[in-house]
């Protein structure tokens, strides 16, 4: 089980509402659920968002700084789960802005 804190579904959601990752803004209306399911206790019985929420937590990040400097490590940290939250016509093109800007 994914133990996960309310800043961390906090800013999960945060994430694909587009509010640390610009480009996200996007997607919002083929977003496969809604983003704010991950600020709900419940959240990780959702498989897409305990994936998300799992990656965050394991690699503790929870601020876009953070989300920075893994990209910095690892260019491809979060790609997949984000991907499950998106539908399949649009994986081409979100591998085409990744890793996004943050700015």
């Amino acid at each position: 089980a994914v133990v996960s804190t309310q800043s961390t579904g906090e800013f999960a959601a945060a994430i694909l509402e587009g509010k640390v990752i610009p480009a996200l803004q996007h997607y919002d209306k083929v977003l496969l659920a809604r983003p704010g399911i991950l600020r709900k206790t419940w959240a990780t019985l959702q498989p897409r968002a305990e994936t998300l929420l799992k990656h965050l937590v394991n690699k503790d990040v929870d601020s876009r700084d953070k989300l920075v400097q893994m990209w910095k490590d690892n260019p491809n940290y979060l790609y997949s789960p984000l991907c499950q939250w998106l539908p399949q016509s649009t994986h081409s093109d979100f591998k085409a802005i990744w890793p996004p800007s943050v700015r």
